[in-house]
């Protein structure tokens, strides 16, 4: 949602509706079908990307170095069968 609240501020209505239509469907039906409409969504990410270039260079590495890190526990968890987050 928050993508969405700034594609709003950047006057964006477009986008800002759709994008909070495919955030707002998945709650609709349950939480768990929450991860195939946001991933299949590329609006909130639009939104994403355009608020991530403002940052400077070192924030973006912080946020990428901190992804990867969680990406890289969450593939060993799925791997050693112990994934409870799901």
């Amino acid at each position: 949602m928050i993508e969405c609240l700034y594609l709003l501020k950047e006057k964006r209505w477009d986008e800002a509706i759709v994008g909070t239509i495919f955030i707002l469907i998945p709650f609709s039906v349950r939480t768990v079908s929450m991860p195939r409409y946001v991933i299949g969504a590329y609006i909130p990410v639009f939104g994403l990307t355009d608020l991530a270039a403002k940052f400077p260079a070192w924030i973006k590495k912080v946020i990428f170095l901190c992804l990867a890190v969680i990406e890289l526990y969450m593939f060993w968890e799925w791997l050693n069968h112990n994934f409870r987050l799901v």
